[in-house]
C-alpha cells in the first residue's frame, strides 16, 4: 500500500525504476501506475561490431572470429562480452578463436565435426575415439554436449537451405543432448 501511495503521488524530484524478471507476478495496481519497458538480449552482431571498436580503442588485437565467439558466448550481455574480451587480451599479443575456446572450457570445432560426422556415418568407434579426445582435454560434458547441440543446429540449418533432407541421427542426437 506504501508502494501504491508513493506511486500515486510521487515527489517531484523521484524516479523510481523497478528492475524485475519476473513482471507477471506485478499486481495490476502496480502495473497500471507505470511505464514499461522490455530489455531484450543485444544481437551477437551488434555486440562483435562493438568489441572491434573497444579493442581497436584498447590497442588489442583480435581475429574476427574471436570477436564473434565472444559475442556469441555473452548470450547478448555486453558487459559479459567486455569482461571476456579483456580475460582474453591479458598476457596476448593477439586474441583468437582458439584462446576463447581455451578461456571458454569449449572444445576444438574440429573436434567436434569428427564426433558428428562419426555419429551420422554410423561410426561409434570413432566417435567414441573423438569424445575420448575431448575428454583427456579435461572438458567438462555439458559444455561438450551445449557445442555438439550449437554444430548440429548449423549443420541442419544448412542442410535445410540446400533443400536436403537433415539425418535422423543427428535429429535424434540432438534430442538426446537437449537437457530436459
Amino acid at each position: 500500500n506504501a508502494l501504491l501511495k508513493t506511486l500515486e503521488e510521487p515527489p517531484a524530484h523521484a524516479l523510481f525504476i523497478m528492475a524485475t524478471t519476473e513482471s507477471h507476478k506485478l499486481p495490476e495496481t502496480i502495473i497500471s501506475r507505470t511505464q514499461r519497458f522490455s530489455f531484450k538480449p543485444i544481437s551477437a552482431t551488434n555486440i562483435s561490431k562493438h568489441l572491434a571498436v573497444i579493442a581497436k580503442k584498447e590497442g588489442i588485437a583480435a581475429t574476427d572470429d574471436a570477436l564473434e565467439l565472444i559475442a556469441e558466448s555473452s548470450a547478448g550481455g555486453f558487459r559479459d562480452a567486455i569482461s571476456l574480451l579483456d580475460q582474453a587480451a591479458v598476457g596476448q599479443t593477439e586474441i583468437t578463436s582458439e584462446r576463447i575456446h581455451q578461456l571458454l572450457g569449449q572444445a576444438d570445432p574440429s573436434l567436434l565435426i569428427k564426433v558428428i560426422d562419426a555419429i551420422e556415418a554410423r561410426q561409434p568407434h570413432q566417435a567414441l575415439e573423438a569424445l575420448d579426445v575431448l575428454w583427456d582435454e579435461g572438458l567438462q560434458p555439458s559444455q561438450v554436449a551445449k557445442q555438439l547441440i550449437l554444430a548440429w543446429r548449423e549443420r541442419l540449418r544448412v542442410s535445410l537451405e540446400q533443400g536436403n533432407t537433415p539425418s535422423s541421427a543427428a535429429l535424434r542426437a540432438i534430442e538426446l543432448l537437449l537437457p530436459v
